[in-house]
């Protein structure tokens, strides 16, 4: 947009008279937190102006502004905000006159908010698309609201001087500050729950909720906490001039300080949070200290033991073992450190890096035109080669449906990489990445001897007010924004088979076809964005009167569009650039995390789809009451009320009292899926229609299933095998142990599935019904002797005869969906020349099938295994299976393999390690329905399967023992 910094903007108009201003720059570049002014007056804090031509704002509103009795109001404040990739700017203000009207111009087109004040009113607000056209609005100021908020200390004694941010419908908050009584007073406060935010220096930041009806609110704040650091040696000396690092809480980056001659520092100025931290002397390192938890004012001491540290050599190369110098390398302790150590290779490709203390360790490594790697589990290896594979290139250019180019539209380059693991590459990954290294060299700043830690003194700043760029890409690299032309280059981006996302804030996203590109390589994308529809609606309560402050949000059913938007005070929302299909939630003013309704919405393209919201009045609360068989009250007990209502997606988990009863709130009259656990006892898990006022539960105690494993020949037991039992409870895992025994306890009775694995065995499956024997609560099963097995190895290509990189290939199935992060258990990838090797095949002749998204699926049958033997030369072809451009492209999914059966669709395979699993989907069931809608094709309940992360599936799943509902939550999936 070319629109100056709104900091910036603000400090230029203000800076001439006014004098009394704080201007806090707090935390740097922590997420949530940017530049902001708070006046010290009570008033409105105005956002910064918008910059952008006039050629490209034709809007004009007409704004009348009219009293509780509808008599026009002259000299009322009239403004229009125009909110761009979430950040808020001033549009146009101006002034009613006499007759209670304000023109308003040079309105960009899009949605605006429109937010009119006067001195002893109540602020009123609406939202609207601006078009080319004008508009006629009229907004109706009620009596204000005025409200005094108290601050004080914890002794009580008032606070002067803090600063009071108030927050209600509109995104324009209003900033006040305590006088010496320590109140603050705000007016023209509206109806409505408020969000109130309490700062001043040397205390914590405190942010409260006030009802809708309250007019005074108190908030107390605590001093800010400090950490006594005593540094020994191993024999428990003091250790005088040891490094102590400190990272966590509220601190951007890490900060250092320096024992004194008896081993002490203290470090004061701490807000509230949980700490990390280590100490260095030469050669010498503590172990890191996780999760020094400091309260509210609170005052913590930890004891840093140094001890002999140990370094790490790496070396970093190409593909073809080419010394790559001048790489980046990052070590971090446990994995994922708060202080990692960062180096520079040399001209032989090398870097020492440490002492870090005993223990695990990863690297990573990073260069510019490769890919980075990492992180990498350290070895015993002197040096550790790291392997960078040089990076590729996606060039393109984007247009409209008219061919006009679009300029500053946004790309990020997702996929699957040589190996088979997903990509998801755009500047701020990189940037990421780079802030890591910049973060391990500014590890250890100086600490402020006294006050505030590692900030500047003072307030932290309110509102967010403009953007803060939190990375970016490194040096050389091109920003992944299309210019004025349309066209973009996207570098460095993972070689594999790729596509371009496109998003921009006047369009609908729109996705490339997928390329495959080398090491090195460059490959060329086209892409056409559609400007998609606009939503305007309205929200009101179930008696007809209009919801300010409830929260909408829309997230595509296809795609990762996801935005939301507060309803003004008239109710009123406006959402442009919205996809064709999208889910629309409704929150209360009052719980904006807890959705109240959930609707499948369809938006014409090019048009608008006009809605209104009826927010559902609370429900009553459940109380669910606990007992075990002796009608004992069982206290502890978890329990999870599930809506099955696709509507009222609702999930609340408490935990029973002494009297073994959990109130349940807002779930009366649901159906709903009621599951207790306690310890001891089986699970339960029922379903009612509609949830009465209270349920009653008897646990049972649970059995415990025991067996042996032996291995193939039936001669020796094995350790260390995975068992699954699977079941209506769902899942169970655990391992065999030294003499190949297993016991998996509180199991509930019915039908299950034990599933065994074992490296170098085919496994076992084994179908069981659970019982107890005679009176005892326990099952021995039969001993379990695993199946023979050898390997598989071949290649996988495509309809041409080029290799598939990334294709999974497995016995009978390969899967489809996956967990994004979940290993894959009876499985192979192929690598860059779609080479394969499968390990643990059953013997005898097997069908081994191959998968690759947007390439295809392939089988081979009648493949002969030998115990102990490799299968070499077989060779897989794909063959494209339809799939729709976008599919898998959804931020959350279902990790279930579908098959068709005589016209049904059936669970082919359930991820091992997935919610589906997890939430009891077995394989072999048929899915009637996904959120209502008729499952009748695999494509049908993918596109319903599939959709925004955080919103569950209702599955109804039909078995032998009839239908039942299974609410599966959304996750991460690869396809």
């Amino acid at each position: 947009m070319g629109a100056r910094s709104p900091a910036t903007a603000v400090v230029e108009r203000w800076r001439d008279w006014l004098v009394a201003l704080i201007v806090v720059l707090a935390f740097g570049a922590l997420p949530g937190t940017r530049l902001v002014l708070v006046l010290f007056q009570d008033t409105t804090v105005e956002p910064a102006p918008l910059d952008v031509p006039d050629a490209e704002r034709p809007g004009v509103a007409v704004v009348r502004v009219i009293d509780a009795e509808s008599r026009p109001l002259a000299g009322a404040t009239v403004r229009a905000l125009y909110v761009h990739e979430g950040t808020v700017y001033l549009a146009a203000r101006a002034v009613t006159a006499a007759e209670g009207t304000a023109r308003l111009e040079r309105l960009p087109i899009g949605a605006h908010w429109f937010v009119a004040e006067a001195i002893g009113r109540a602020r009123a607000s609406t939202q609207r698309f601006v078009g080319a056209d004008p508009l006629s609005i009229e907004l109706r100021l009620g009596a204000e609201r005025p409200l005094a908020v108290d601050v004080r200390d914890e002794l009580g004694r008032p606070i002067v001087g803090a600063e009071i941010e108030v927050r209600g419908v509109d995104p324009l908050p209003r900033g006040s500050k305590t006088g010496k009584d320590g109140v603050a007073r705000a007016t023209g406060i509206g109806a409505g729950p408020l969000s109130v935010t309490a700062r001043a220096p040397g205390f914590d930041t405190v942010t409260i909720n006030v009802p809708a009806s309250d007019v005074r609110a108190k908030i107390v704040l605590r001093k800010l906490g400090a950490l006594t650091v005593a540094v020994v040696d191993r024999d428990g000396h003091a250790v005088d001039g040891a490094t102590i690092t400190i990272a966590g809480g509220l601190l951007a980056v890490p900060r250092g300080t320096t024992s004194d001659k008896g081993g002490a520092a203290r470090i004061a100025g701490l807000a509230s949070g949980s700490y990390d931290l280590r100490a260095t002397k030469g050669a010498l390192v503590s172990p890191i200290e996780i999760g020094v938890a400091i309260g509210r004012g609170g005052d913590a001491a930890v004891r840093l033991v140094l001890g002999p540290g140990r370094w790490v050599r790496a070396r970093t190369v190409d593909d073809d073992g080419r010394v790559i110098a001048k790489a980046d390398v990052v070590l971090a302790e446990g994995g994922l450190s708060p202080f990692p150590f960062q180096g520079v290779t040399d001209a032989k490709g090398e870097v020492t890096l440490g002492p870090i203390a005993p223990g695990p360790a990863a690297i990573g490594a990073q260069s510019e035109g490769f890919v980075p790697r990492g992180p990498l589990s350290v070895t015993a290896d002197d040096p550790m080669v790291i392997v960078l594979r040089r990076a590729a290139t996606l060039v393109g250019d984007v247009r409209d449906a008219r061919g006009v180019p679009i300029d500053g539209a946004t790309i990020e380059v997702v996929g699957i990489d040589l190996d088979g693991l997903p990509i998801a590459a755009r500047p701020i990954s990189l940037g990421f990445r780079a802030a890591l290294l910049a973060r391990a060299q500014g590890a250890g700043r100086t600490l402020l001897p006294v006050g505030e830690l590692g900030v500047v003194p003072g307030p932290v700043p309110p509102i967010p007010r403009g953007p803060i760029a939190l990375a970016k890409a490194p040096d050389g690299a091109d920003p992944w924004v299309t210019r004025a032309d349309g066209t973009f280059r996207a570098h460095p981006v993972p070689p594999g088979r790729v596509r371009a996302i496109v998003r921009h804030p006047a369009y609908v996203e729109g996705l490339s076809a997928v390329v495959g590109v080398q090491p090195g390589g460059e490959a060329k994308v086209s892409v056409v964005l559609a400007a998609g529809g606009r939503i305007i609606g309205r929200v009101k309560d179930e008696k007809g009167f209009s919801v300010g402050g409830a929260y909408v949000e829309i997230a595509a059913r296809a795609g990762t569009a996801a935005r939301g938007v507060r309803t003004a005070s008239d109710g009123a929302f406006v959402l442009a650039a919205v996809p064709g299909e999208v889910s629309l939630t409704l929150s209360p003013p009052d719980r904006p995390r807890d959705v109240a309704l959930r609707v499948d919405v369809d938006v014409p393209e090019g048009g608008t789809k006009e809605i209104e919201l009826v927010l559902p009045a609370p429900r009553p609360a459940t109380r669910v009451r606990v007992l075990d068989d002796r009608r004992y009250p069982i206290k502890g007990a978890q329990v999870t009320v599930s809506s099955l209502d696709p509507q009222a997606p609702v999930k609340v988990t408490a935990f029973t009292d002494d009297k073994g009863q959990a109130e349940i709130p807002r779930v009366g009259g649901l159906k709903a899926q009621v599951e207790v656990q306690a310890s001891g006892f089986a699970l339960y898990r029922v379903t009612h229609s509609s949830l009465p006022e209270i349920v009653d539960v008897e646990l049972t105690q649970g059995i415990t299933v025991r067996g042996v494993l032996y291995a193939p020949g039936g001669r020796v037991t094995v350790a260390a095998a995975t068992v699954s039992l699977l079941g209506e409870g769902g899942v169970r895992r655990t391992l065999t142990n030294a003499q190949g025994k297993f016991e998996l306890r509180d199991v509930p009775r019915g039908d299950a599935v034990v599933e065994v694995r074992a490296p170098g065995t085919a496994g076992a499956r084994r179908a069981i019904v659970v019982a107890m024997t005679g009176s005892r609560p326990e099952l021995e099963l039969d001993r379990i002797e695993l199946g023979a097995a050898g390997i598989v190895e071949g290649v996988v290509l495509d309809e041409k005869g080029k290799p598939v990189s990334g294709a999974r290939v497995a016995k009978d199935r390969a899967p489809t969906y996956v967990p994004a992060g979940g290993a894959l258990p009876g499985a192979a990838i192929t690598d860059a020349t779609g080479a394969f090797k499968l390990v643990d095949v059953a013997t005898g002749d097997v069908e081994i099938e191959a998968f690759a998204a947007d390439v295809g699926r392939g089988r081979v049958e009648k493949v002969r295994v030998d115990e102990g033997r490799t299968t070499t030369g077989v060779k897989i072809v794909l063959h494209a299976i339809g799939a729709s451009s976008g599919e898998g492209l959804s931020p959350g999914g279902v990790a279930v393999t579908l098959a068709e059966s005589e016209g049904r669709v059936m669970v082919a395979a359930v991820a091992p390690g997935s919610e589906a699993e997890r939430a009891g989907v077995l394989e072999g069931d048929e899915i009637v329905s996904v959120d209502g809608v008729p499952a009748t094709s695999i494509a049908a309940a993918r596109a319903r399967l599939s959709g925004p992360l955080g919103a569950d599936v209702i599955l109804i799943v039909r078995r032998k023992a009839g239908d039942r509902s299974v609410r599966v939550p959304r996750e991460a999936t690869k396809r």
